[in-house]
């Protein structure tokens, strides 16, 4: 039986001591110093409680479990990394890696700080030279930092597969990419290309005993992979996909009932870059949940503009899901705006629509700054409206990112941005490239003062629907803080909820460490 172990990765540690003002949480979740409320996450809890991830990666699982379904493979996952401290890492290795050790693997969905991640690496080189280490995500940028024989971009199933086959029979085909970026030099398995998983009809992810799972967890879950779109920021792989690219019904109810069945989990993220790319895909997981012995809650990504122009045969079909967690990305109120980017729904119905579905969903947004046809005035009337209508929920406003000049040279992923980005002009403002807007003139240091103002004035407190993992983990009930509307986020999660989770995470730990 060979042997692996992955180390799994989703929020990497970081220290929140001295948070300035702007500062961005380097997991990919941005922190905010606000005036009235203090430093904030994007996920709406104070982040002067944050310490380390509070939900488990899905990549990491789900390599796992392909691994293991094969039959020849034992692959154990290590959850929560970054709570241990290094003896403690230290034993861990000396303790899980023997002979049959193939490889070390890090999912690494965000980028951050890896410091703790180098030092294994090379504690894992020195002492057991024999065993392969990978790092793995979906973009390489978010992995070009952690240090591993190979990184593996993109959903890694059957690259891990050939991977695997070519360091047991030493030498077979393996497609690997040689790039030097900043003087480092990578081997990068692309299997956004070269070992595509999409579609994948059978995806269920089985948890085992030493995953030490408890019921008042969520868990992260897949429907389907790719996006139908092709939306002009977006470069998420694949996009523009055509026709059904779900998985088996009988797939995902195997693993709902078995998740119930032997830990009680009900709730979950769904992972679907659009969750609702088609209402048949919706009907046809719908009628499964219905006959399941239990109410599941699913948060997610979803398009507005669809779920408005589908009526109410798509909203119920979200209800009879258990799809209580909406994220959509409206990106912009002004029409010219969002049309450029490939959401043309007129802005009129984009607001009439809004405002109807959050009678129904827990509802948050996501707004692009500095868009084409985007003037200042018209960035300052939507912050407007959604303060009067919106400041209940969680909404968040980010500068439009295009790569700096300076950084195209050395990108390794295929930028998508905008295609219309060639036409913004850049220039240098205290020692730094900002983009200029074609149409009127503006920087993106104008942006990212309308950015902080929004978030200094205005910082919509309420829990974002990713806060599920934290609401679930600590025992309360989404429905009842996610129901109370004039709390912020300070008043749902005391200061005496961080001990709670550091408990929880003690606890893995010593079972990990088998204390």
């Amino acid at each position: 039986m060979h042997h692996g172990i992955i180390f799994s990765i989703f929020g990497i540690e970081y220290p929140i001591e001295n948070l300035n003002p702007e500062d961005g949480l380097p997991s990919g979740w941005q922190s905010y110093m606000s005036k009235k409320h203090g430093a904030v996450t994007k996920f709406g809890f104070p982040a002067t409680q944050w310490k380390t991830q509070f939900t488990r990666s899905a990549g990491s699982h789900k390599i796992a479990s392909h691994l293991r379904d094969s039959g020849e493979w034992d692959v154990e996952v290590i959850d929560f990394w970054s709570a241990f401290d290094w003896n403690d890492l230290k034993a861990l290795v000396n303790d899980r890696i023997h002979k049959d050790t193939v490889f070390v693997g890090f999912s690494v969905p965000w980028s951050g700080s890896y410091g703790k991640q180098i030092n294994l690496y090379k504690y894992i080189k020195k002492h057991y030279p024999w065993v392969t280490t990978v790092a793995g995500g979906m973009m390489f940028n978010s992995i070009s930092g952690a240090r591993a024989d190979y990184h593996m971009v993109g959903r890694g199933e059957y690259g891990m597969d050939v991977l695997c086959k070519h360091l047991i029979n030493s030498g077979s085909d393996l497609k690997v990419k040689r790039k030097t970026v900043d003087g480092r030099e990578y081997r990068i398995i692309d299997c956004r290309y070269d070992y595509p998983a999409e579609p994948k009809r059978n995806v269920k992810v089985s948890y085992e005993e030493r995953d030490y799972i408890e019921s008042n967890e969520t868990l992260a879950i897949e429907l389907s992979r790719g996006c139908r779109f092709h939306c002009a920021f977006c470069e998420y792989y694949p996009l523009g996909v055509k026709g059904d690219w779900t998985r088996d019904v009988d797939d995902f109810e195997s693993e709902m009932r078995e998740n119930y069945d032997r830990w009680g989990v009900t709730n979950y993220l769904l992972t679907d870059e659009t969750i609702n790319d088609r209402t048949e895909k919706l009907e046809k997981f719908g009628a499964v949940v219905k006959s399941l012995p239990f109410e599941p809650r699913f948060h997610g990504y979803m398009r507005s503009d669809l779920l408005i122009s589908r009526g109410q045969r798509e909203v119920d079909a979200c209800l009879d899901m258990g799809i209580k967690g909406h994220w959509y990305g409206v990106e912009s109120l002004n029409h010219q705006s969002a049309k450029a980017v490939g959401k043309g729904m007129a802005s009129d119905r984009v607001k009439e629509g809004l405002l109807e579905l959050d009678k129904h969903f827990e509802v948050n947004m996501s707004f692009i700054l500095g868009l084409p046809h985007e003037t200042l005035d018209s960035m300052k009337d939507t912050q407007k409206w959604l303060n009067e209508n919106f400041n209940h929920r969680m909404i968040n406003m980010y500068p439009l990112y295009m790569d700096k000049p300076e950084t195209k040279k050395t990108r390794v992923d295929i930028s998508s941005k905008l295609s219309i980005g060639d036409s913004y002009g850049w220039q240098n403002v205290f020692g730094e490239n900002q983009w200029v807007h074609p149409q009127y003139g503006y920087t993106e240091g104008d942006v990212r003062v309308l950015q902080r103002e929004w978030y200094d004035d205005a910082y919509h407190g309420m829990p974002s629907i990713w806060s599920l993992p934290w609401i679930t983990s600590l025992g309360k009930d989404p429905d009842l803080i996610y129901g109370e509307r004039d709390k912020l986020a300070g008043e749902h999660f005391p200061s005496s909820d961080q001990s709670i989770w550091d408990r929880k995470l003690e606890q893995y730990r010593l079972r990990k460490l088998g204390k």
